[in-house]
């Protein structure tokens, strides 16, 4: 690219940066820049804006030079790519703290809900997550929630949950049949309204074991992406929108507390179906969100710098925390192993405050959005819960930071 060429978009990169703070919204259709540019996830290698920078602008403009639009509209691109790439490079920033909201009155309704009780990001259900019925978006929901993303830039992201009835473990044919046309529609839905990922609970074995359900779910899974687009399964609406996009939304498995033969207790089985499915073609559209009621629940204690440490680089041995998208932020009504799921809100659990921020102050969670699903005062997260999550997680940034003074690892 020529001096004056990257001067330019040097100019244009720094300006997004301070408008943006490369924590804009992202959406589906657009690629997902780090299978262009390489692995540049690792902490060390980009900690500074200045570096992040210099190490990917070049390669950013030749990605937008490559788009097909007439040369006005390559600079608008690498401006949107700018936006988007907080996600896609991992980059070294600070976690956001998000909530999942309700929908009542409309998707659109849920934004400002978002905004309300302070949220940088949210999660909502499409539809009623007790029913088979699809997503039930049409055109002006989907443009109303869309502009209600960008009225406020305060909510970051957003990623939706799919139904509870899915089971793809299921060996009853009508349930697996049933569950793999819903998850179609979710990731329709999740599609229309670019949503950055829809949070999949695979299901449960019901004691068969692990071994004899797991190509059941990847095929399902593959089966859903590959009829997110088709009208006969969606409808006419989402099909259409999906098409529009370029490509699904991507999928976030979720870990389990474990009980009832669920499938995701342990990072080994998340690991055994993202293999699967990176073996179908979809290995850039599948990831994981990892819950932290869940995973303390499944036996997994974290709750000093040492033993999270412990799980983070377990996490990262058997899964990669390139696959790592976001978290489920829950305190525990249940002791470690009870392999129940039963959220607290954050300081009233089994976990606690301390527990949790030894978890979410770890460096390399920093680019994560984490997603409250407590239960508030009997209505779901609100601004009391979501100022103590934002103070738990400055909390475990000071618990490492002082761990460093002391000349110890901090990470």
């Amino acid at each position: 690219m020529a001096d004056p060429q990257r001067k330019k978009v040097e100019e244009i990169v720094r300006a997004e940066h301070e408008t943006h703070g490369f924590a804009g919204r992202f959406g589906a259709g657009l690629p997902r820049v780090y299978h262009y540019i390489g692995d540049l996830r690792s902490p060390d290698r980009h900690s500074k804006q200045e570096a992040w920078m210099l190490a990917q602008l070049a390669m950013l403009a030749q990605l937008a030079m490559l788009a097909p639009v007439q040369p006005a509209g390559r600079y608008g691109v690498i401006i949107v790519i700018c936006r988007w790439s907080r996600r896609a490079t991992k980059w070294d920033g600070q976690m956001i703290i998000g909530a999942h909201v309700g929908t009542s009155g409309g998707v659109a309704k849920s934004v400002q809900r978002g905004v309300a009780m302070g949220a940088g990001a949210i999660q909502i259900f499409t539809h009623n997550p007790r029913q088979w019925r699809g997503p039930g978006l049409d055109g002006v929901a989907i443009e109303d929630v869309k502009k209600a993303l960008e009225a406020e830039p305060a909510v970051a992201s957003m990623v939706t949950h799919v139904t509870y009835l899915i089971n793809l473990a299921s060996p009853d044919p009508d349930i697996y049949e049933r569950s793999r046309v819903s998850l179609a529609c979710n990731l329709a839905a999740a599609t229309a309204i670019a949503a950055s990922g829809a949070v999949l609970h695979p299901g449960s074995h019901k004691g068969a074991g692990f071994e004899s359900c797991k190509a059941r779910i990847v095929d399902g899974i593959s089966w859903a992406f590959e009829h997110a687009s088709d009208s006969l399964i969606v409808g006419e609406q989402l099909a259409y929108r999906v098409r529009m996009q370029g490509q699904v939304s991507t999928l976030l498995l979720e870990n389990t507390a474990g009980a009832g033969g669920t499938v995701g207790r342990s990072f080994d089985e998340l690991a055994a179906l993202i293999e699967m499915l990176d073996a179908n073609g979809l290995s850039d559209r599948i990831g994981v969100c990892l819950d932290t009621q869940h995973l303390w629940a499944s036996g997994k204690d974290y709750t000093s710098v040492k033993t999270a440490n412990h799980v983070i680089e377990e996490f990262d041995q058997a899964i990669g925390l390139d696959k790592l998208e976001c978290l489920h932020l829950n305190d525990s009504k249940v002791p470690c192993g009870a392999m129940r799921d039963r959220h607290a809100n954050i300081g009233d659990g089994m976990i606690g405050k301390q527990g949790l921020a030894a978890l979410l102050g770890h460096p390399r969670l920093g680019s994560l959005t984490a997603i409250l699903e407590v239960p508030g005062d009997g209505h779901g997260p609100d601004h009391n819960q979501v100022d103590i999550a934002k103070e738990t997680l400055e909390q475990g940034i000071a618990m490492r930071a002082s761990l460093v003074n002391d000349g110890q690892p901090g990470k």
